[in-house]
């Protein structure tokens, strides 16, 4: 499972921030700006990846339990875009969100055994 759940980490991961970059300057969503973001590349790269990131989370699906599986990669997907919108945002990461990962992580241990 480890692999899959890298493998889904970094796709969604790059997505989501990806996604985000590219929506940081649109005020509304209408018809222009979802023409705009259709031609913006950081936004269909964005859409890619996360597209492939929901593949990669099917096959896991497909393979291992949904009780270990889904708190697996939610509980990945959630740190790894934190971490990312502090680390490539500069979004803030305060001693609460440190925690809550760790509690999530702690949280994973237990449901994989």
């Amino acid at each position: 499972m480890a692999v899959y759940l890298a493998v889904y980490a970094v796709l969604s991961t790059g997505g989501v921030l990806l996604l985000r970059t590219a929506l940081k300057d649109v005020d509304g969503l209408s018809v222009t700006s979802v023409k705009g973001l259709l031609a913006e590349p950081s936004f269909l790269l964005g859409f890619v990846l996360y597209a492939f990131s929901f593949g990669t989370w099917l096959l896991a699906l497909s393979r291992w339990e949904v009780v270990v599986a889904f708190p697996a990669f939610a509980g990945v997907g959630y740190a790894c875009i934190v971490l990312g919108a502090y680390f490539f945002l500069g979004e803030s990461l305060s001693p609460t969100r440190l925690a809550g990962i760790l509690v999530i992580f702690a949280g994973m241990l237990l449901l994989a055994r």
